[in-house]
């Protein structure tokens, strides 16, 4: 669902925001500058930036903290990846 939902935000700004005004009650123009401000963290892989949001002592390999697996099947399956 997650990768599903991550597409149409990434697609579908004006959908985006009418969610937003809907769910959260929010003004048009608080949730146009929330979408606005906060989309560029989003990704159709569902998956962080390599840059990361931590500066980190040592580099950590993501097999160190998770199994990844059943992400990269579901992108898989959605044609996001090889």
């Amino acid at each position: 669902m997650g990768l599903k939902a991550n597409g149409y935000i990434l697609k579908n700004r004006d959908g985006t925001i009418q969610v937003l005004v809907n769910w959260a009650k929010s003004k048009p123009e608080f949730a146009e500058a929330g979408y606005d401000s906060a989309v560029s963290a989003f990704s159709a892989a569902t998956r962080m930036p390599s840059s990361g949001i931590l500066k980190m002592a040592r580099p950590i390999a993501l097999a160190e903290v998770a199994d990844i697996a059943p992400l990269l099947e579901a992108q898989r399956e959605l044609g996001l990846r090889k």
